[in-house]
């Protein structure tokens, strides 16, 4: 089986960050690396020794039907290119904000349909940090197998990305976990990983032998640290 790392940028702000998190990768794998970006910016990954896959057009804009939005966040469309692309039998979905310390390819579990780790419930204005939620997944670090039942699974969580979603926030997070709560509850079994494999920044300054750090600015250490420090 070959496993295989995927990033979407989505935004110009994310380059250096994709890239910092390629360079944490290949520190602790040697799996290969398809990053997944607008035409104009494929030229910047020429360096970094990966497959590169120019986004497809229907994704970076919402189909003219699409449900309207009060704050369309349309960038986080082109996450689906990612999740369907598929060109590995595991594949491991990953945002680019990232940094890792362990080689993801140790997230991958035979018999589950799905490997991801829970999400913070937190007060992102006012730095509060509370704890993590009981059934709801971080996408920022997605781990499958090539099937078609997932493939079905990352259809039905774009439709209702387009035609459904009522919240922007973390988009295509929403939809997923809308229907792994939902209609896909019994179909897709999901292996939860350990909360160290999504460190966010409430937990960097406090968290012992972290996996994988999640969070803006990784390539600014001092800047992270001082942010971290922040929060209560």
């Amino acid at each position: 089986m070959t496993f295989g790392a995927i990033y979407t940028v989505n935004a110009s702000h994310f380059i250096p960050l994709a890239k910092h998190s390629i360079k944490s990768l290949r520190k602790v794998s040697d799996m290969p690396v398809t990053v997944c970006c607008r035409d104009r910016w494929l030229k910047e990954f020429l360096d970094c020794d990966v497959s590169l896959q120019k986004i497809s057009k229907k994704y970076l804009r919402p189909p003219e039907d699409a449900k309207k939005q009060e704050k369309p966040q349309w960038w986080f469309y082109c996450k689906f290119f990612s999740f369907r692309l598929m060109p590995y039998d595991i594949n491991i979905v990953i945002d680019a904000d990232t940094e890792f310390l362990k080689d993801p390819r140790l997230t991958y579990k035979e018999g589950s349909d799905l490997s991801a780790a829970l999400e913070y419930h937190a007060d992102w204005e006012n730095k509060k940090f509370f704890k993590l939620y009981d059934d709801t997944f971080n996408s920022g670090l997605m781990t499958y197998k090539k099937s078609e039942k997932i493939k079905n699974f990352f259809s039905a969580a774009e439709h209702h990305y387009v035609y459904e979603n009522t919240n922007y926030y973390h988009a295509d997070q929403a939809s997923i976990n809308i229907l792994l709560r939902g209609k896909f509850k019994n179909v897709i079994k999901v292996n939860v990983l350990d909360g160290k494999w999504n460190i966010r920044l409430p937990l960097i300054s406090s968290t012992q032998n972290p996996y994988m750090l999640h969070a803006h600015h990784l390539d600014e250490p001092s800047f992270v640290e001082q942010e971290s420090q922040k929060w209560q």
